[in-house]
């Protein structure tokens, strides 16, 4: 567990509340919203190329995958998910205490 303090000097710690919380919620959305975005790219990768994603992992890091540019977009999009993912989770155990 982590603990941040914030300090403002106007006083208004309801304001500083707010503006802090409005943040937080700005980014899990924009965050969300890469994610449905990446998910859509992948999920035509794998309809594409017929097969799961963690098919295609699997086969890749085998060797058993010819690496071209859109093999290696597709495992760029997974990897991005995944950093994504682990972002999202990360805001969204956010709390603001007193």
């Amino acid at each position: 567990m982590l603990e941040l303090s914030l300090k403002t000097a106007s006083g208004d710690i309801s304001a500083f509340r707010k503006i802090v919380s409005d943040g937080i919620s700005e980014e899990r959305k924009k965050i969300e919203y890469a994610l449905e975005r990446t998910h859509k790219i992948i999920k035509n990768f794998e309809e594409a190329h017929g097969m799961s994603s963690e098919e295609f992992l699997q086969s890749f890091q085998k060797g058993e995958i010819e690496e071209n540019s859109d093999i290696f977009e597709w495992w760029a999009e997974i990897k991005v998910s995944k950093e994504l993912e682990e972002k999202l989770h990360m805001v969204e155990s956010i709390e603001i205490c007193q």
